[in-house]
Order: C-alpha cells, then structure tokens, then sequence
C-alpha cells in the first residue's frame, strides 16, 4: 500500500514462469481500498508503466522514485527487509562487508603508493641525478615501471603477504622481549617463598597421614586431594598454618576420618570422605554381591584403580549378609509381579498355557557353594523389554569351618544341609511351591523346558498344572559336546 499525490495504490509482484510481473492498482481517494480502482496496470521493467502513469497525473506533482514509493529510503522498512533477506542468505551483506573493507584497504593503499612517488621524485630531484640510476638495488625512472593491471594487482597481493607475515614476526619478537624482561627482573617475592615453603609442609604432612593407615594413592577419590583440602582449611580463628594443627586420621574398609585440631584456639573439626547418608564399603559389599564376584575378585577391581586400604572379610561378609534377605525379597516380588503380568499376556493371546524355560546358575559368593534357579517366560509381555523371569528362589549349603581346636563355626547359615547334586531339584521345589498357587488361581497350565541333565520328570508328574514337559536340546548337546572333548 502506498500513497503518491492524494492517489492511493495498491502494489504488488508476482512470478510468472521465473519472470517477475510489477502489478499496480490505483484506488483514486479511496484509503479503504474496497472501491472499485480508477486504473491499473503490469509490467517486466520495475514499475516502469506506473512512473508512466504517475507523470500524467495533473494532481500528482513532481517527479517520484520507485524506491522513494516502495518505501526503502524509510530506515524501519529497510531494517525490515534486511533481516528477511539475512534469514534467507546469511552471507549476503557479511560478503558486502568484505568487499567494502577491502576497497577501503585498496584505497588507503593506493594514497600511499601516490604519496610515496612524490617523495621519490622529490629526492631524485634533491640529488641532481639522471633520469635513470640505481636505488635500493632496484632501476628508478621518473616515468615510472610499465606494469599491465594483471602485474600490477599481483605486486599489490605480494606486497600485503610480505607485509602481514612481517607484521607477526615482530608482533612475536615484541613479545618475546617483554617476557625477557619480566624473567630479568622477576625474583621470588616473599609471599612466593611462603606459599613454596607451605606447599612443602603440606606434602610432607600429606605422606604421613597416607603412612600411617596406609591409604594409597587413591580412596575413591584422590588421597592427596583430600587430605590437601582438608589440611588447607582455615581455622575460625583465621589460623592457616599447617604447623600450628594437631592431625589424627582414623579408618575403617573404605571411610576415612581425619580429625584437626587447631593448637591456637583449640578447636577440632572432623572431616570423612564419605557423605553423611553413605557407607562406601556397604554400597561395594552389596554391588559385588548383585554382580556375584567374591572378596578377592572386589579386592583384584579396587587394586586396578589404586585403592589398597579395603575392608577386612568379617566386615565385607556381614554388610553382604545383611542386604542378602532384602535383595532377595525385591527379587520374589519382581517374579511375581512378572508372572501375573505373563499370565495376562498369555491370555490375551487366547492361550491358557504358559510357555517358561527352568534355568539354573552355580555361584561362589561370600565363599560358599550356591545355586539360583528361574523360570523364563518365552515371550515379551507388553512393558517389558525383555524376557522376564516369573520364578525365582537361591539355595545355598552352610559354610561351616574348623577352629584350631577342631570345633566347627558356622561362618554363614544356608538354607540346604544335602548335598550339592540335590540343589537343583530343591531350586525346582521351591520354585514350584510359589508358582503353582498363582496358576490354579488364575486356571493356567505349564509347559516347561528343563535341562536334559536334571532327572525332575518324577517331580513335575506330580504336579496337577503342569501340562507338557521338554528337554532343552542345546544344553544337552553342549554336554555330549563337552564329554567327546574330554575323550
């Protein structure tokens, strides 16, 4: 929209067949622009018909430039029209910046050159010398070098590589001549002696609190680091002399204390690399168990990561014994949840039969023999990602030892006192003891694959939800795999 004289027009342009048409309508007084228009008009050529136009109007005075009635000599439509055009071509007016500096560049390089070859003839002329002699080993002319433009644009690049690449060097020398002089003049000043002096004593009260609980380098976080922090702590009384501390440190598996006291004021402050809330040796004691690695495969894992102060195996075994039974529970809970949610899977499905797979695992933790038996449903019910287990029980032998008088102590009690053939079938039992209410609740039968090595027809036959019963084939040939090895 755009108002030339008292005429209102309506502007516009349009493609065409990759050609831009300038399309113009003439609404006469009418601002609403609902009239109907007095004229109107098109062309290729920038609104070349509407300049035509407007020069015949006898109430349109003067002469009117397009950009003038477009609107893009006004400073808001031109920020406006240059932020869409920026939006679109990023590097359209960076590249118009470029190309504007280097002119300027060229310019200010040209008045140079200019002012230059007045001094030159100014100097010849001084010296009475012919037109033509030898200066700065190269021929001078009064009438100059006849160089093409081609020359002389590449003797302008030469010049400015030579010039930039002189411009470093002595940016860098400068530089190095300042850093020379800093060194000349630089001595140690008192506050450095005192703070390499405080550094020293920190080393050396570091190495004696690491020898005496015999920390290593490192207590899940650095051992220098902690006890560097904690030695660089100011007193209350602003007192910040590591001789003037008292130091006691004390451990226990993988907590550390440390205890300050300040011989000024008499304060004592406590510090512990373990948070309020945490114990690291309960947290590492229940992770070895979860993952089934024994004490001395934790022990080899902390030594590879330089932690050599570790809990003793009467603290290691009564934090695992003691998240033993809480781990277990979570476990039978997940089971059951896990079956009830197969059990709908399979109904959904029109099935009235669930498919599960019995496996057994052998462990060694806390140093005694124990086995783990599940049941694998053979599908993926909706919200899980995986197989789930819907059976779940551990047997586990006592481990009993022998004292120097030949008296036995109980070191863990399990829950099987036969022997370690029968695991397996008791794993099955009691597997079956919380699965098999669950079924005739829920009016489900049993199809179950068992290892071809485990004699449990006799078992399973006698169970009323059980509907078919398959060997696991793969495992049995392992087996026969393994034994025509060994031959």
């Amino acid at each position: 929209m755009s108002k030339i004289g008292l005429h209102f027009f309506q502007l516009s342009i349009n493609e065409s067949n990759n050609v831009l048409q300038f399309e113009w309508i003439d609404y006469g007084s009418d601002s609403t622009f609902a009239g109907n228009p007095i004229a109107s008009g098109s062309d290729g050529k920038f609104f070349q018909s509407l300049r035509h136009y407007t020069e015949k109007q006898k109430n349109i005075k003067g002469k009117r430039s397009i950009p003038s009635i477009l609107g893009l000599n006004t400073y808001e439509n031109a920020m406006y029209l240059r932020s869409n055009i920026s939006h679109l071509h990023g590097g359209v007016f960076l590249l118009s910046k470029e190309a504007y500096n280097a002119i300027t560049k060229i310019n200010k390089f040209t008045k140079s050159l200019n002012k230059r070859a007045l001094e030159l003839d100014k100097e010849c002329e001084e010296e009475g010398s012919p037109n033509k002699k030898v200066k700065s080993d190269l021929i001078f002319s009064t009438s100059g070098y006849k160089l093409t433009p081609r020359q002389s644009q590449a003797l302008v690049f030469k010049f400015y590589s030579i010039q930039n690449k002189l411009y470093q060097a002595n940016k860098r020398l400068k530089r190095a001549q300042n850093n020379l002089e800093k060194l000349k003049t630089l001595s140690p000043s008192p506050k450095q002696n005192e703070i390499k002096k405080q550094k020293e004593l920190l080393d050396e009260k570091i190495n004696q609190l690491k020898n005496e609980e015999n920390l290593g380098s490192s207590i899940i976080c650095s051992t220098k680091s902690f006890l560097s922090l904690i030695l660089t702590q100011q007193c209350s009384c602003g007192n910040n002399d590591i001789l003037q501390k008292k130091c006691k440190i004390s451990s226990g598996g993988l907590s550390v204390k440390v205890v300050i006291q300040c011989k000024k004021c008499k304060e004592t402050s406590s510090f512990q690399n373990e948070p309020s809330n945490m114990n690291y040796t309960k947290v590492f004691a229940t992770a070895t168990l979860c993952s089934r690695l024994n004490r001395q495969e934790f022990q080899n894992a902390m030594l590879t990561i330089r932690i050599m102060k570790l809990p003793c195996k009467a603290i290691y075994h009564r934090y695992q014994k003691s998240m033993d039974k809480n781990i277990k529970n979570v476990a039978l809970e997940n089971a059951k949840k896990a079956l009830y949610a197969s059990i709908d899977d399979a109904k959904k499905k029109g099935k009235n039969v669930l498919t599960v797979e019995f496996d057994i695992s052998w462990s060694h933790v806390r140093n005694t023999l124990q086995a783990s038996g599940e049941f694998i449903y053979h599908e993926i019910p909706e919200g899980y990602t995986h197989k789930p287990i819907v059976g779940y029980f551990v047997v586990e032998k006592s481990h009993i030892k022998k004292d120097k008088n030949g008296n036995k102590i109980t070191i863990h009690q399990g829950n099987h006192e036969a022997s370690s053939k029968q695991m397996e079938h008791a794993v099955l039992i009691e597997i079956l003891e919380i699965v098999v209410p669950i079924l005739e609740e829920t009016d489900m039968l049993l199809d179950i694959v068992v290892d071809g090595d485990l004699d449990s027809n006799k078992t399973l036959r006698g169970v009323k939800c059980v509907n078919k019963i398959f060997s696991d084939l793969k495992h049995l040939t392992r087996n026969i795999r393994k034994k025509l090895n060994c031959n």
